[in-house]
């Protein structure tokens, strides 16, 4: 027996983040689609719009237990720290066109998520589970904070242009 004695040696298999992200969102994909055979797709794509929407808005709760946003810096800064996270980074290119005390714009000029959808010839899938719920992390970081969005890759634009605000008039 040589010095190996019951240890298996196995090929280890790195995914990039493209493969990984693909794998994931296929099995999402198959399954959205047989909704949509199963049940029709407007009532397929409601149900999915209303699971990421919901999912999103129970995460953000979960994070604002630990660092809550009482006024819109506190909001910049969660929203920064959060895109300065490797794993982000090598998921999205973004900048920062504009920011203000009550305002800022952050221009995302490759996803790999729109990329992947495109792939999988899905989206409009990709739209509702990736780009709709950041309404909902807007409206649950606080009742003041609201997202304006014009374009995004996912629906074949050159950017997303995210401007996130501060709505004084809205009661909080």
């Amino acid at each position: 027996m040589g010095g190996n004695s019951g240890h298996v040696d196995r090929d280890v298999k790195e995914l990039s983040y493209r493969d990984y992200i693909k794998a994931r969102l296929a099995n999402a994909v198959v399954l959205a689609r047989e909704m949509e055979k199963a049940i029709g797709t407007e009532k397929a794509h409601a149900i999915i719009r209303d699971a990421f929407f919901n999912d999103m808005t129970n995460m953000v709760k979960t994070e604002l237990v630990l660092s809550p946003v009482n006024e819109f810096a506190d909001f910049v800064r969660l929203e920064k720290e959060e895109n300065e996270q490797p794993n982000f980074r090598n998921i999205v290119e973004l900048t920062y066109p504009h920011g203000s005390e009550t305002e800022l714009s952050l221009n995302v000029s490759r996803c790999l998520f729109a990329e992947v959808f495109k792939e999988l010839d899905a989206v409009e899938l990709g739209y509702l589970m990736v780009c709709n719920p950041d309404h909902a992390y807007a409206q649950t970081s606080h009742p003041r904070i609201k997202l304006r969005r014009s374009m995004t890759l996912m629906e074949g634009h050159e950017c997303c242009d995210h401007t996130w605000y501060w709505d004084a008039d809205e009661e909080p």
